[in-house]
């Protein structure tokens, strides 16, 4: 029962030129006229869902689509309901992105909506997959552990939770070592007398 469109040969339930036979552009267009009313774009159900005696009230897949009434291209999941839940937003106007959002504010705006304290919004940096993903540093924004007084930004070479510096938002002090600076720069090393090492190798 598979569909071809421009090749003989479809390799699934609808193929869509050949890369031996198709000498031009293949793009599929979604296209309607509703103002600001209507979505354009894709729906992949891989249980229950309509048809085969499903609703949308029971699906769990994925969607991508622009939507005329957020000027917007939403790319999310359904999870048992007809709900969509947005995991990536871009914004026509400016082409920001958003994960966790839909309205971001910045070109890359990642969010964690929990309202709750000890909290973290990171971006992990890594490699060596091979090697189940052990090498890894993680820059974050911490809400604060019970109150905004260590709110702030944090850096480290593992966890974000390590907090190997801080930049407090309240203040702007620097930490290393600590996640409570009291100073513009404040380092502390807890397992030694030496908290720095200044070496002139010009020599």
């Amino acid at each position: 029962g598979n569909v071809g469109i421009g090749t003989t040969s479809p390799v699934s339930a609808l193929t869509i030129g050949g890369t031996t036979t198709t000498l031009s552009d293949t793009i599929i267009t979604l296209a309607s006229d509703g103002g600001s009313l209507y979505k354009q774009g894709i729906k992949m159900i891989h249980h229950g869902g309509a048809p085969n005696g499903g609703t949308d009230a029971t699906q769990y897949g994925w969607y991508m689509f622009g939507s005329d009434v957020t000027d917007k291209l939403h790319i999310g999941s359904y999870n048992g309901s007809s709900t969509e839940t947005d995991h990536l937003v871009i914004t026509r106007g400016d082409g920001n992105v958003g994960i966790g959002t839909t309205v971001p504010s910045q070109l890359l705006h990642p969010f964690n909506n929990s309202t709750h304290w000890n909290v973290y919004a990171n971006i992990r940096l890594s490699t060596d997959n091979n090697n189940g993903n052990n090498y890894y540093g993680e820059i974050g924004y911490f809400r604060g552990t019970n109150s905004s007084s260590d709110e702030g930004l944090v850096f480290s070479g593992r966890d974000a939770s390590r907090k190997d510096m801080v930049i407090l938002s309240s203040n702007g002090n620097v930490g290393i070592g600590t996640a409570n600076p009291r100073s513009r720069l404040d380092v502390i090393h807890t397992t030694s007398n030496i908290v720095g090492d200044y070496q002139d190798t010009s020599a």
